[in-house]
């Protein structure tokens, strides 16, 4: 082993250790209550929101997935962090304000006050069964990149996996969602710095000791829309299912939005999340770039390799380690999210289901107990899944639409109708599931996958996500016209939203729509350029 990977490895275990100390520390006094361990006692500020949510959504399986699919597509990969960003904005104009005026704990709490008591235990197994076995994947791609960069044999998988989910398992089941959020905060600090490091010495080798970009691959490379006919990422599945699961994604998941529920105060939730769009704005420099840089500096090579190589070839001694710990930052954040929101949804609205009586201390023991089963899970799992590797991040992106979308549909019309029932929320989410998990089980399978009809395999599964988002709002429409009006009860939450005052004392300058608007005109701006 060289004395660069031992230096590494040493920068990588210093920083496993600060993240675990500090986590531990600020958790510390946050974990009496299921509003402290849960929900931080709901006082995030934007800034601690806005990172959290960045360094959750750009996870391991982000920095191998979108960076080869940038080593091979070009910029196009930057259109889900563009979209992504624009939708959590419009997600805190038009629907965080009820959440946090409703004061619920939980996502499936909203079902259980719009529709009723079985929509919200659906909706939480669910999530759970989706999240539990999504859970090994970002272990396994974070692994394999740490393991190539040191150049350390793929038989040591499972160390690293135990390394990383034990980690987290430290911080997040003693400090809970404080814990989490603040340990987001500086990973999602070394995440941006890392990036922005390749993407420097990147764009030395390439523009300074080199004379650009190749034409062929700046022409191939650098525009944002595609032809109708491209294979991978046509310009019609942004207008149609892209679109449909990032809106769900941005209004609809428990892992993201756990954290916003922890605001201070509508304002500090919306300008969060709108941080977290501007960072969005940023991934793409520093996850898409590096890709395509390293199409032209390290041609043949595994794309899904590129970020990986980039890191491994280009830095020096140390600053290498650094960025590696980004890796494992943008790893470990993916993993403590969908930790938090399984532990919060188990505790506080399955548990309690089956247990009337059951006080708070039991809440979160047992929250604190389904979390770790997670992650024991995802450990073990994760070193095994090495025969799926040329199928993980089709894999993730429809189980993540195919998923989202039923349960979508019912959060959106549950805000915006009043007719719409609890007959037809579990109606649309039961047949959602059934679907999802066929469609993804049924295409993941070579010898199934051939016998299926050409509608279905050959068609690009974001424009399957377009139709199956108006099946699932005609089922939702149909069933609940069939059967009984909600009751004024389960109408009341929609009652809050009526209560716009708007936040006091607060200049121009700081006025929520007034960034917004100039996040869709950088937004504009990036599609005008590329």
């Amino acid at each position: 082993m060289s004395t660069k990977t031992i230096v590494d490895i040493v920068v990588v275990i210093c920083y496993l250790l600060a993240v675990t100390g500090l986590g531990i520390w600020i958790g510390r006094r946050q974990n009496a209550s299921k509003e402290g361990f849960f929900l931080g006692g709901r006082k995030f500020s934007w800034l601690l929101i806005g990172f959290s949510l960045f360094a959750t959504n750009i996870s391991s399986t982000q920095f191998v997935g979108q960076s080869g699919f940038a080593y091979k597509t070009g910029i196009a990969a930057a259109n889900f962090q563009l979209i992504g960003g624009l939708c959590l904005g419009m997600s805190a104009l038009i629907i965080i304000p009820l959440y946090l005026k409703a004061r619920i704990y939980t996502l499936p709490e909203f079902l259980k006050r719009r529709y009723g008591s079985r929509a919200k235990l659906l909706l939480g197994f669910i999530y759970v069964a989706q999240s539990t076995l999504s859970s090994p994947i970002p272990l396994y791609a974070g692994g394999l990149v740490v393991l190539q960069i040191f150049d350390i044999d793929e038989s040591y998988l499972w160390l690293v996996c135990l390394i990383t989910g034990g980690t987290v398992a430290l911080y997040a089941l003693i400090g809970g969602l404080t814990s989490v959020v603040f340990t987001d905060l500086i990973q999602g600090i070394i995440l941006i710095g890392g990036g922005l490091v390749v993407l420097a010495v990147g764009c030395y080798r390439v523009f300074i000791e080199g004379s650009g970009l190749n034409p062929d691959l700046a022409a191939s490379h650098l525009e944002l829309i595609l032809p109708s006919d491209h294979p991978r990422l046509p310009w019609t599945v942004l207008v149609t299912g892209v679109i449909v699961h990032l809106i769900f994604w941005s209004t609809s998941n428990s892992g993201l939005l756990q954290r916003v529920l922890g605001a201070k105060d509508t304002y500090n939730a919306q300008c969060g999340m709108l941080l977290a769009s501007f960072l969005k704005m940023l991934a793409v420099f520093i996850i898409v770039f590096p890709g395509i840089l390293a199409a032209q500096l390290f041609p043949g090579i595994n794309p899904d390799a590129s970020f990986a190589v980039m890191v491994d070839r280009l830095l020096p001694m140390g600053i290498s380690g650094l960025v590696m710990a980004g890796v494992i930052a943008a790893l470990m954040s993916s993993s403590d999210s969908g930790v938090m929101a399984v532990s919060s949804i188990v505790a506080m609205d399955i548990y309690p289901s089956f247990r009337k009586s059951s006080t708070e201390k039991q809440a979160l023991l047992v929250g604190r107990i389904s979390a770790g089963f997670v992650l024991a899970f995802s450990i073990v799992v994760a070193p095994l899944i090495g025969g799926l590797a040329d199928l993980i991040f089709p894999i993730v992106l429809k189980i993540s639409s195919f998923m989202l979308t039923p349960i979508g549909v019912c959060f959106l019309f549950g805000r915006f109708s009043r007719r719409v029932n609890e007959y037809g929320a579990v109606a649309t989410m039961s047949v959602g599931f059934l679907i999802g998990v066929s469609y993804v089980v049924l295409t993941s399978i070579e010898a199934v996958r051939a016998m299926l009809p050409d509608i279905i395999v050959g068609t690009n599964f974001y424009h399957l996500i377009f139709v199956l988002f108006f099946l699932y709002s005609s089922i939702l429409l149909i069933v609940s016209y069939l059967t009984p009006a909600p009751s004024n009860e389960q109408l009341a939450i929609l009652e809050l939203i009526k209560d716009r005052k708007a936040e006091t004392g607060r200049p121009w300058y700081q006025k929520y729509v007034l960034w917004y608007l100039v996040f869709v005109l950088a937004f504009i701006g990036v599609y005008w350029l590329f």
